[in-house]
């Protein structure tokens, strides 16, 4: 990526929250929901911050993942890059309305481990951004439905 150019990022866990982007990416710019399509949300890692698990993406046949899509800076994923320590950043395919399959940058879990169910704390942060950014009543269920 060159300098200052700037580059979607797939948010699925806790950064779907507006707030938390914008402590961690000030100025990031939400720009559509976007659905992740033959992957599941899983949560294998353990979080010291959060206590508990937090969020990944594995692929899975009949399952989606939705969330939201970021213009980022190549400063911003640096800054994210420090956040994000257990998660290594890639390229995925997201389905987005407004602009059809686009390649986007998306953080992976480093590991399958676990599951570890996530903290009530980490699972309303997601919820709280789910519903911000419009998600489908049918996301926020699922959100709704795991267990902490």
């Amino acid at each position: 990526m060159s300098q200052n150019t700037t580059n979607y990022y797939f948010a699925y866990g806790s950064n779907l929250c507006p707030d938390q982007m914008q402590q961690r990416c000030p100025g990031a710019r939400p720009a559509g929901v976007v659905r992740l399509e033959k992957h599941r949300l899983t949560f294998p890692l353990h979080s010291r911050k959060w206590g508990a698990g937090v969020a990944g993406i594995e692929p899975h046949d009949t399952e989606y993942v939705e969330g939201v899509l970021y213009e980022l800076t190549d400063e911003h994923f640096e800054l994210l890059d420090r956040h994000e320590g257990n998660y290594t950043r890639g390229v995925i395919t997201v389905r987005c309305i407004e602009r059809g399959d686009l390649e986007v940058m998306v953080y992976r879990p480093d590991t399958n481990g676990g599951p570890f169910a996530p903290s009530d704390a980490y699972r309303n942060t997601m919820l709280r951004g789910a519903k911000a950014h419009g998600l489908s009543e049918t996301w926020i269920k699922l959100l709704k439905s795991i267990n902490t």
